[in-house]
């Protein structure tokens, strides 16, 4: 009896036994095999692009061999073309130099030139016009610059010329030419004798062809 109850008890365990390994081999999942090679799947994989860094421009690719960088056309120039700028006006050729009388005979005498003595007066229009206008004209300036020697005598102050050998002033130096009006303009030769007289007010061509007939005289 004893030994045939030792003998069912070995033969449970070894049933429930084998039960517990069939269970148990039928609940397990199989799992993938893991990968041999992870840096096969790194490289399947492309990098993020990465912006380009504000303010720097970007390289330029590199240049085939023998291709030239390419070349852009200048865009063609939408403005008008603007008119070329005006030429400037001819320079003034100096101004008059005007000479006291003392000084005006002797230069006259050393460079052969024209003595020309302006009597004008502080009231006078036509005087003021003369001096505004044709003394002021670029031609009656060299004219009178190249040939003559040029004073200027208010013909009522008493400030003092000399005029030769004698003391006078303004006013009566005026006087002593029988002047009948103002202005009045007296040509004198290098030597200090008068050659003519004009009364009155020119403009610039007219007084260059009174000039003209002055200097025609020296040649006569």
């Amino acid at each position: 009896m004893g030994n045939k109850t030792r003998l069912f008890t070995a033969l449970a365990a070894i049933a429930a036994a084998l039960l517990f390994a069939g269970c148990t081999s039928t609940d397990e999942k199989e799992e993938p095999a893991p990968n041999a090679n992870p840096a096969a799947a790194v490289q399947n994989v492309a990098p993020p692009a990465t912006p380009p860094a504000t303010g720097v421009n970007p390289a330029p690719p590199a240049p085939q061999p023998g291709v030239g960088p390419a070349t852009t056309a200048p865009p063609p120039n939408l403005m008008p073309a603007l008119p070329e700028p005006a030429a400037p006006p001819p320079a003034v050729s100096g101004e008059l130099i005007w000479y006291s009388y003392r000084d005006a005979a002797e230069l006259a005498r050393d460079q052969g030139k024209f003595i020309m003595v302006d009597f004008y007066t502080t009231w006078c229009h036509w005087c003021k016009k003369l001096d505004s206008v044709t003394y002021t004209d670029p031609r009656v300036i060299e004219a009178l610059n190249r040939n003559f020697v040029v004073v200027k005598i208010d013909a009522e102050s008493d400030k003092e010329v000399v005029y030769g050998e004698r003391r006078m002033t303004m006013s009566e130096f005026s006087k002593s030419f029988n002047l009948q009006g103002f202005p009045s303009i007296v040509f004198m030769d290098k030597d200090g004798r008068k050659i003519d007289v004009l009364s009155g007010y020119l403009p610039p061509d007219d007084f260059l062809q009174y000039l003209d007939r002055i200097k025609a005289k020296k040649q006569s």
